[in-house]
């Protein structure tokens, strides 16, 4: 093997592991799979391994809304210190929205984005007025979950 062959080998190793450990940092589990059914609240679950100053948002929006890039703020989470886990409960919509796909969306972001988000969630709540926003930016790639919404019950 000559040594532009084993550099390229080399580079290629470096970047496989740099994005196998960018998967590892942030999962969802819950729901385990695209195209699972839900009702108006779903658990949404994985595990995230944050830095000091990133933050892990959970984000949802009917598909034809994603596409835009656009979404509707769940929350920040924050990941149990030892395992990493996060758990938290979202809201799927109205009850129009039944028989739609919703895209579930789990983001870490830096504190200046955090920040922003939790203001603009704060606003929302207490005008009552919930809108979607453009998708923020993020320290990683996000992960994502399409499930199908087949009932209101329990809203």
């Amino acid at each position: 093997m000559n040594k532009r062959t084993f550099r390229m080998i080399s580079a290629v190793f470096v970047v496989s592991c740099i994005h196998a450990q960018d998967a590892d940092k942030l999962t969802i589990t819950s729901p385990e799979r695209d195209g699972v059914a839900a009702n108006c609240s779903i658990k949404v679950q994985g595990r995230a391994v944050l830095k000091p100053g990133e933050h892990l948002w959970i984000f949802a929006a009917r598909s034809n809304f994603a596409d835009l890039g656009l979404v509707w703020l769940q929350g920040a989470v924050t990941p149990a210190p030892v395992s990493h886990e996060y758990s938290m409960p979202i809201t799927l919509g109205i009850a129009d929205d039944v028989g739609f796909d919703f895209r579930v969306s789990v983001a870490i972001v830096d504190d200046a984005t955090h920040n922003k988000l939790q203001n603009k969630l704060v606003d929302m709540m207490t005008t009552n007025r919930h809108l979607p926003v453009p998708f923020p930016p993020t320290v990683s790639a996000p992960r994502h979950r399409t499930v199908k919404k087949v009932s209101h019950e329990g809203c």
